[in-house]
């Protein structure tokens, strides 16, 4: 029936079997459509049908493009999605100066790619979400100076490009989140960007420094620290930064989502009194980070969720004093911490806030905690020991879920305060906590 349904005539057959009538010029299995799209999964093949050759137009996925390709001058040319999405033998694209626009997922899983030449297309305004998603031996991408905007994912998953820059990009505006993960180790932003998203540069493992021009109204850079001009906020910190200490300038006030994400060489960190916000995920797995001190940061009454989750090397951490909430996965599978002291205004220990802290001996909650939430302290295998006060009214269900050398809890309150507490034993997950030993009416 497919082979019934594509007679040969003017049009493209998509793989659903629908048919739009256009204009097509094939070359080397290219359709190039008169209305402006280009894909590279059809060509026109001859098939024999009740015993009669006809030429038919066949998806050919894979196989379709083999080698080098370059698309020379002609009518303006629009990449559909997916045009050359799993052309797996595809080596190389060279376009030149009629590609007016490149849709998602153009180059995606182009498994033998090793370079795309942008550079002569200069109409072209917007790199789209995951143009080279999966083109894992990619090693250059050349893009042209009118390049407006970079969206979320679109220099994504690239593990071998090296050799990409965006500095002479000066009509550069926009740069989304997460719009760049290579290997290269040196960024430069031009004077036209404007905006550049929080976490924009988050999976550059390689990056040792952003250099912003001058000129630039909006942004700058110390150190090859990427701030906004008024160094107010600070954007990025590059994730192979080689400093194994680093202390946060004292203008800054804002620590922004993910912007000390996977730093890997960052051995001490010290905040400033300046700093009024952190939020969500901004040190998370910034795997070398040893020490951290919050205890200057006296206007910081609240924190993101999962700040300093998943560093590994964290051993020691100092927070606030003013801060009242401990919050979602904060020290979540921070697996060296061996001491953190609990702020004594803090009434909430927040889900997963230390989980799987499985080097911590000994917490001393402070006097104003009122609730510990799920999986809070679950998986502290070496937690023996905890203080808690008399205002504490709820544990959650698994808050001490495999805390197996817990046998200490050593309680300011009496007997009858202590049975008053709501302990969640949902499925008996908090049954290391409630066979502990426990001291009545405790003194410090």
């Amino acid at each position: 029936k497919d082979i019934e349904d594509k007679r040969l005539e003017p049009g493209l057959y998509k793989s659903d079997g629908t048919f739009v009538k256009w204009d097509i010029l094939i070359n080397d299995g290219i359709i190039n459509i008169n209305n402006g799209t280009l894909s590279s999964n059809y060509k026109m093949v001859q098939e024999t049908w009740m015993g009669m050759p006809m030429n038919v137009y066949k998806n050919l996925s894979s196989d379709a493009l083999d080698g080098d390709l370059v698309v020379p001058n002609g009518e303006d040319i629009t990449l559909a999605e997916n045009a050359f999405n799993q052309c797996q033998k595809l080596k190389s694209v060279t376009f030149a100066d009629n590609v007016v626009a490149i849709n998602k997922w153009a180059f995606a899983n182009c498994s033998a790619l090793v370079s795309i030449d942008l550079e002569k297309s200069t109409r072209l305004t917007t790199i789209k979400s995951q143009l080279v998603a999966n083109c894992n031996v990619l090693e250059i991408i050349k893009l042209p100076s009118s390049i407006t905007t970079i969206e979320e994912g679109a220099i994504a998953s690239s593990n071998s490009l090296t050799n990409f820059e965006i500095g002479h990009l000066s009509n550069l505006a926009t740069i989304e989140y997460n719009a760049i993960s290579c290997k290269v180790t040196r960024l430069d932003i031009s004077s036209s960007v404007q905006n550049i998203e929080a976490g924009a540069f988050i999976y550059c493992n390689n990056l040792e420094s952003i250099n912003v021009d001058a000129s630039n109204p909006n942004y700058c850079s110390v150190d090859g620290v990427l701030f906004t001009k008024d160094m107010k906020t600070l954007i990025c910190y590059p994730a192979g930064k080689r400093d194994i200490e680093y202390n946060v300038p004292s203008e800054v006030n804002i620590i922004p989502y993910e912007s000390f994400y996977r730093v890997n060489k960052l051995e001490k960190l010290i905040l400033p009194s300046s700093i009024t916000t952190i939020e969500n995920r901004a040190f998370q797995y910034s795997t070398a980070l040893k020490e951290v001190s919050l205890e200057n940061c006296t206007n910081l009454v609240s924190i993101g969720n999962y700040i300093f989750s998943d560093c590994t090397s964290l051993i020691n951490a100092k927070l606030p004093s003013n801060l009242t909430t401990i919050p979602l996965g904060t020290f979540n599978n921070c697996t060296a911490l061996e001491t953190v002291a609990i702020p004594k205004n803090v009434k909430t220990i927040g889900e997963t806030a230390f989980y799987n802290c499985s080097a911590i001996t000994e917490i001393n909650c402070p006097t104003e905690l009122t609730n510990i939430g799920i999986r809070a302290f679950a998986n502290c295998k070496k937690l023996s020991t905890i203080i808690f006060y008399e205002k504490l009214s709820i544990i959650e269900k698994q808050a001490f879920q495999n805390c197996d050398s817990l046998t200490t809890i050593n309680y300011t309150g009496t007997s009858s305060q202590w049975s008053s507490i709501s302990i969640d034993n949902y499925n008996s997950y908090n049954e290391d906590l409630l066979n502990a030993n426990v001291n009545f009416e405790y003194t410090i």
